[in-house]
């Protein structure tokens, strides 16, 4: 069994050195992009990331994230993500800076990459690297994310602030973001947009419905925590609705 499992890993290091040989030869972007999908899909498995940690995939996939193609943006932010589930691979993107490539996507306009870099944030989230993964101007951004159309981002983001972050750190940055227009030193998302005016804000629970007076520029996340406040104080089901000019 043991022999057969040795010529299994031999194989396996065969072919991933391939593809990688393949991904540094060729000058087809097209066939880059096959090679770097594929790698990130190898990166899931916990049988090749001794392999790939040899072949230096963690480096080749943290050279992508300021290529200007998307897809290469996307396969290696996407193989990172898996990669990071390794302590091994966790360690060396830490040590190549990894932390500031991956925050950099977070601004990116494909919501795999952002969901992805998201992901990886948290998988690097270690006892030394904590501050500055939770550094203000991420946790600006992940408490805009909260507030995403798209649950799989909203989601995320609020298992982000869940799990990596204090109680007391979220309300410090939710204080700092009043009157503030943008995240800072994060560009969000295209899509996301930059909420800053509202015009009109309304939250009711049957029965009872308030208003926010918008007569003044007022930030979603005064309103959603306003909202989430009054929420503890009754059990009914609330209704939400917000219109807003996004500046």
């Amino acid at each position: 069994m043991s022999q057969k499992g040795s010529v299994e890993g031999c194989d396996r290091f065969e072919y991933l050195q391939t593809l990688v040989t393949e991904f540094q030869d060729t000058d087809s972007e097209e066939a880059k992009e096959q090679v770097l999908a594929n790698l990130a899909n190898f990166a899931y498995d916990p049988k090749n990331m001794e392999y790939l940690s040899q072949l230096q995939v963690p480096d080749l996939f943290l050279d992508m994230l300021t290529e200007e193609n998307e897809n290469f943006v996307e396969f290696g932010m996407g193989g990172l993500c898996n990669l990071s589930m390794d302590p091994e691979c966790r360690d060396i993107i830490l040590q190549s800076s990894g932390i500031n490539l991956v925050t950099n996507c977070l601004s990116n306009q494909r919501e795999e990459t952002v969901l992805s870099a998201i992901t990886t944030l948290m998988n690097l989230t270690t006892p030394s690297s904590r501050s500055q993964i939770t550094d203000p101007a991420i946790l600006q951004c992940m408490l805009r994310f909260s507030l995403a159309e798209s649950p799989r981002l909203r989601n995320l983001a609020i298992v982000f602030l869940q799990e990596c972050c204090t109680e007391e750190q979220v309300a410090q940055v939710e204080q700092q973001m009043q009157g503030q227009q943008t995240a800072i030193g994060i560009p969000l998302p295209k899509d996301e947009g930059t909420a800053e005016i509202c015009l009109c804000s309304r939250y009711s629970i049957p029965g009872r419905q308030k208003y926010v007076d918008s007569s003044v520029m007022l930030h979603p996340h005064v309103i959603m925590k306003n909202f989430y406040q009054m929420l503890l104080s009754d059990s009914s089901t609330p209704n939400w609705e917000t219109i807003c000019l996004w500046s």
